[in-house]
């Protein structure tokens, strides 16, 4: 990344705090979040938290803490309200302080965290470390879904919510902080290839990355049911699956580990479950298999995520569009 390219969004290191002990509740009731509002949805295990976009507009990072086969993890979820991108990733961090932070530096209008270990910068959309001894280090990377409130609820009734104690921070979260930057063409710093035109600056696309290879996936050119795309992107096959009106997009590989590959459906109404294959298995958005002969497998994660078009296009220019 040159140097020259990293702009100084203002607040400096940490001026946009982000939060250490994310807070979770079940009674909704106690918060303004609206049926479309949205969320960063995670699912590890039986645990299904809710990020609502409203909160991480104001923090941008939460560190928080999930169980894996048995063991506690660190992770820690990012989202860059000026890409529209969100991204969780497992720590790798040796010593106690596994933290990431704000480091209030901007490539490509996009977030650059830095890890309290080492304090080495990280690009978020790259997903890699760009500076520090750390450098190109890889970290990671976990599934989440973006979509409505109401769509996610729907989805898993049992989840718990993100909570802003008003004691830990005073910021109005019922305002978003950027006035009409989420619809207009506007840019608030530089980005490469600004003149690709293809698509709205703030079009939401599911982009994804396979070798040199990149694609998008409008999500309001999927059908306003659940629509399915076998596909293939570079040398890998692959499944979109998503909804315009319930405001999803997801992306799996859609060759298993004994090479065989699958062709997918969609399944209307049955959410989570949103696709099922050739052999009769059907799959949640999360890319598992909840029935059929390959019940509890998982389809491969891809290196994929939701963005604005405005950053897709500024760091993987040229990418493909899916019409």
């Amino acid at each position: 990344v040159p140097p020259s390219e990293i702009f100084d969004g203002g607040p400096g290191p940490d001026g946009i705090p982000a939060i250490q002990s994310p807070l979770f509740s079940n009674d909704f009731a106690l918060t303004d979040i609206q049926p479309d509002h949205l969320v960063i949805g995670v699912k590890i295990g039986d645990d299904v938290p809710a990020y609502p976009h409203a909160i991480m507009d104001y923090h941008e990072i939460v560190n928080d803490r999930f169980s894996f086969d048995g063991f506690n993890r660190d992770v820690s979820l990012s989202y860059c309200p000026l890409t529209g991108s969100a991204v969780l990733w497992k720590s790798f961090l040796s010593s106690a302080n596994t933290s990431f932070g704000v480091s209030g530096l901007l490539y490509n209008s996009n977030l650059i965290l830095y890890d309290r270990e080492t304090q080495s910068l990280w690009s978020q959309m790259l997903e890699q470390a760009i500076s520090g001894q750390e450098t190109r280090r890889i970290p990671d990377k976990l599934q989440v879904v973006e979509t409505s409130w109401e769509t996610w609820l729907e989805m898993y009734p049992q989840t718990l919510l993100l909570m802003i104690e008003q004691s830990e921070f005073n910021f109005p979260y019922d305002r978003y902080p950027y006035g009409t930057y989420r619809t207009d063409s506007s840019l608030q710093f530089p980005v490469n290839n600004s003149n690709d035109d293809r698509l709205h600056r703030k079009e939401r696309v599911l982009g994804i990355n396979v070798g040199d290879s990149s694609k998008v996936y409008p999500i309001s050119r999927f059908a306003g049911g659940v629509s399915v795309v076998n596909d293939r992107v570079g040398d890998m096959d692959v499944v979109a699956t998503g909804s315009a009106s319930q405001n999803f997009a997801v992306v799996y590989n859609r060759q298993l580990e004994d090479c065989t590959t699958l062709n997918f459906n969609p399944v209307e109404n049955q959410l989570p479950v949103v696709m099922i294959d050739d052999e009769g298995n059907r799959w949640d958005i999360f890319g598992t298999a909840l029935s059929g002969p390959r019940v509890g497998t998982r389809l491969q994660k891809t290196n994929s995520y939701i963005a604005y078009w405005l950053a897709w296009t500024a760091f993987f220019p040229g990418a493909n569009i899916y019409q």
